[in-house]
């Protein structure tokens, strides 16, 4: 994989017409490396702000609108085009005739973004599988969390700082709290807050998220009966489960700094 070749030395670029033209290497003492088996892979960001330039103007659409709907993935003919010929403008004919195929990726649409998230949020959940915490977003709170941090220029990276600045604090304030124990699954679900419902210009959802959770022991938490007892007491049923259900405004308190780090 080479990686953003239009930064490369043209000296890299003339070796490489060697390596795709005849599928091997070879140096200054006449050794060989073969490049038969090989799967060459070259990437570049040239033409990206015909991308970038019809992703803002989609993305500003919607928000005038009001949608704030993440548009859909794939690109106009128009588009890729423009990418093709800035393409060819930049990168000598002679390496792009030795190429098998070239693509222009589409955007990430809300399907790519909200997967994105859900590995992000997994990628939290190996941070605290010592104590054997899960975590769990509901529909509502991955589309609240994709149309409201995706931005058209930074991509799908927001997300990521979005989820550690916010979900990660919450979680680690209730840990500090001892609202959530070992052995728990945290649901976590979004409502729009008083001030989306009535649209108020000046209030940032983003900004401060109305997220709620309910937390409640794991199922493998659970204890189990004896395999000698086969009867339950009917005069002592089993304890019901504990379930907490924690606003976001029950979180704000004294606690030091902005936000907090699960390791």
């Amino acid at each position: 994989l080479f990686d953003e070749i239009e930064k490369a030395h043209p000296s890299v670029l003339n070796v490489l017409l060697e390596v795709l033209d005849d599928a091997r290497l070879t140096d200054g003492r006449g050794k060989v490396v073969d490049f038969s088996n090989t799967v060459i892979i070259l990437t570049s960001n040239i033409g990206q702000m015909h991308i970038l330039k019809y992703s803002q103007d989609q993305y500003d659409m919607s928000r005038a609108l009001g949608t704030k709907k993440v548009a859909e993935n794939s690109l106009p003919e128009s588009v890729k085009k423009a990418v093709m010929k800035e393409l060819k403008a930049t990168i000598k004919p002679e390496l792009l005739n030795r190429l098998d195929d070239i693509i222009v990726f589409n955007r990430l649409g809300l399907a790519n973004l909200s997967h994105i998230a859900k590995i992000q949020v997994s990628r939290i959940e190996e941070r605290l599988v010592d104590r054997d915490i899960k975590i769990r977003l509901d529909n509502k709170a991955i589309k609240f969390i994709v149309e409201n941090v995706y931005d058209p220029v930074y991509g799908a990276r927001p997300i990521k700082r979005y989820l550690e600045r916010h979900l990660v604090t919450d979680l680690s304030k209730m840990i500090i709290k001892g609202l959530v124990n070992d052995h728990s699954i945290v649901n976590v679900s979004y409502e729009p807050s008083s001030d989306q419902v009535n649209d108020d210009a000046e209030f940032d959802p983003a900004a401060d998220p109305n997220f709620s959770y309910t937390v409640v022991p794991s199922s493998e938490s659970r204890p189990t009966t004896p395999s000698h007892s086969k009867k339950r007491d009917i005069g002592h049923p089993a304890p019901a489960r504990s379930v907490k259900k924690i606003n976001h405004d029950d979180l704000e308190d004294d606690l030091d700094g902005d936000h907090m780090i699960i390791d």
